[in-house]
Order: structure tokens, then C-alpha cells, then sequence
């Protein structure tokens, strides 16, 4: 069985955005045969679910992060060949990361952005990011596809049969991301308690909106999707959004109230 991709590999799937490449560390040939690292700088279980198989699928070892506090953390003990950073992270933007990474004595070989919100992607490979890609995740295939054309080298990777299918994550991580969200968002008026930092109410709730924008992306639930992006664009218009309940968030907080019923009645789980 090959080490290598072939030369005829697929091209990259027009949806995955690249960017003129910069010289990495290197790769080299003499290199002994092991499975390449990548570290997911991502906060949502069920996107980590995902790439957890992925991963295990494509012989690559994954490393994860939740958040730019425990991505710093990793990066001072290992040097993973691919990186790939979700833009809207609790602790910060992503693309602070992407910026230093790229300027790195020891670049990782391939930097990817991830976000639900296509307007970003720009901004991102001015970052310095090698591919931008708009959630949901690509196909399995499609994946590899990215990782053949934008690896600067021949990796030992596919070291197992390709699939044709996606795996499919645990329901488990899709609870918990629910969870959260809908905890965080019956904060302002369930609760009754004072509103308090308006700007930190502001950042958490616009958070969880872009979280539930790329989870409803990769469920295929459009609903919630739209009920997301509703409430992105109400933040972004509306300095003030986070003081007002409106009908747009009792709507979102109601439809992540009603998923994560449905998820709980799951056999049980």
C-alpha cells in the first residue's frame, strides 16, 4: 500500500477556499514513517466528535483544544504538522492564533480555518491561513481531498481503506453542546437575575449563536440555522441586542430547548 498520495489526487472541492502558501517547516523524505498530528482548536464537542473520526479514518492522530488558552498549552509541547482553528472560540477570536502560527519560526505545514460565517474566510487567510472552510465539515472525501492538494509534502497518511461514507459522531457530544447553549441562553430572563456586564452578555450571546450556527450546519437543520444567523445579524446591527429579549432569541432559545429534548429522548441518552 502507497505512503504517499498519489499525483492524481482530486482536486480540492470549490466550496474549500485556499491561499497562496508561505514556505513551512519542513517535511522531509528522510523522515521516518509515523502518523501525522493535527490540533483542533475547536469548542464544539459534536465538531470534535466529528474530526475524532475523521482523523482515526485518515490514520492522523488528533490533539484537541477547547479553547486559545489550551491551544497555547499544546503548542509549547508539540509541533503538529496540521492545525486547524475554529474562528469563534470562548476565550477569544481564532484568528489571533492563525496570525502568530503563521509567523512562527516553526510554522506548522498547513493552517485551517474553520467558521460558520463565510464572510470571515477573507479575513482569515489574511491571517495567514493556508484553506478556509465554511462549516459544516466537508465529506470524509472531501476532507482528504483538502489535505492531498494544501499538504506541502507527501504524507504517511491513509493508511486505512478510504470510506465512502462520513462516520457518524456521538449523540452524547451533540447533547452537551445543546446543553450549554441552552443554559447560556436562559441566562438574560429566565433566571432573573440583574443583566450585569452588558458587553460580556453581548460576546456570550453572540458566542453561542455562531456555536448553534455551525452545529444546525452540520445536522442539515435548517430551522435552527436560520434562528442563529437571525440572532448574529441582530448583534451585529443592535450595540444594545444583548439588554432586549426579543423575539428572534425567544425563538432560538426555544428551538435549542426543543433539540435538546429530542436528543434526550434518544434512547434515553
Amino acid at each position: 500500500m502507497p505512503d504517499h498520495f498519489p499525483l492524481d489526487s482530486p482536486p480540492t472541492p470549490p466550496h474549500l477556499v485556499g491561499a497562496p502558501r508561505m514556505m513551512p517547516r519542513a517535511f522531509g523524505s528522510a523522515t521516518p514513517v509515523r502518523m501525522p498530528t493535527l490540533m483542533l482548536v475547536e469548542d464544539s464537542r459534536y465538531a470534535s466528535e466529528v474530526m475524532r473520526l475523521y482523523a482515526r479514518s485518515l490514520g492522523l492522530r488528533l490533539r484537541r483544544a477547547a479553547d486559545l488558552d489550551s491551544a497555547d498549552t499544546h503548542l509549547r509541547l508539540y509541533q503538529p504538522d496540521i492545525v486547524m482553528v475554529d474562528l469563534g472560540l470562548p476565550d477569544g477570536r481564532g484568528e489571533g492564533l492563525i496570525e502568530r502560527l503563521a509567523h512562527a519560526l516553526n510554522r506548522p505545514p498547513l493552517l485551517i480555518a474553520v467558521s460558520s460565517q463565510a464572510e470571515l474566510g477573507a479575513g482569515a487567510l489574511a491571517s495567514g491561513a493556508d484553506v478556509f472552510i465554511e462549516k459544516p465539515l466537508p465529506n470524509i472525501a472531501d476532507f482528504r481531498a483538502l489535505l492531498v492538494e494544501h499538504f506541502p509534502a507527501p504524507l504517511p497518511l491513509l493508511l486505512l481503506p478510504e470510506r465512502a461514507r462520513s462516520p457518524q459522531p456521538d449523540r452524547m457530544a451533540l447533547k452537551d453542546d445543546l446543553n450549554f447553549a441552552a443554559q447560556t441562553l436562559s441566562l438574560p430572563e429566565d433566571t432573573g437575575q440583574d443583566i450585569g456586564d452588558a458587553p460580556l452578555m453581548r460576546a456570550r450571546t453572540r458566542y453561542v449563536a455562531g456555536l448553534l450556527d455551525g452545529i444546525a450546519g452540520t445536522l442539515g437543520d435548517g430551522a435552527l440555522r436560520d434562528a442563529a444567523r437571525k440572532e448574529l445579524r441582530r448583534h451585529s446591527a443592535d450595540a444594545d441586542a444583548a439588554n432586549k429579549t426579543d423575539q428572534s432569541f425567544r425563538h432560538l432559545r426555544d428551538l435549542v430547548n426543543q433539540r435538546l429534548r429530542d436528543v434526550t429522548a434518544e434512547r434515553g441518552i
